[in-house]
């Protein structure tokens, strides 16, 4: 399955680089996900999309709310809101 996480970020680079650290760090410690990167979509209205691969929606929620929410301490000022696509 596929995972796409749609945001708008207002962050500097160090910041923002903060957040990929967290998502490649999300799945360097699961056997069942592995990080694609960050790209700027061209069609969407959102500034970056973050793209990876897991095995199912309970490997995403396990890695997310154990390492993401635990790991990044969102600011809403950087980053207000995020949308996130599944893809089977």
């Amino acid at each position: 399955m596929m995972v796409l996480i749609n945001m708008d970020f207002w962050g500097d680079d160090d910041e923002l680089k903060k957040l990929d650290k967290a998502y490649e760090n999300m799945a360097k410690k699961s056997d069942e996900m592995e990080y694609l990167g960050r790209f700027s979509p061209n069609t969407k209205k959102f500034h970056w999309t973050y793209f990876l691969k897991v095995k199912d929606y309970s490997a995403w929620e396990e890695g997310f709310y154990k390492q993401i929410v635990s790991e990044y301490k969102r600011d809403l000022k950087v980053m207000s809101h995020a949308v996130v696509d599944f893809h089977r």
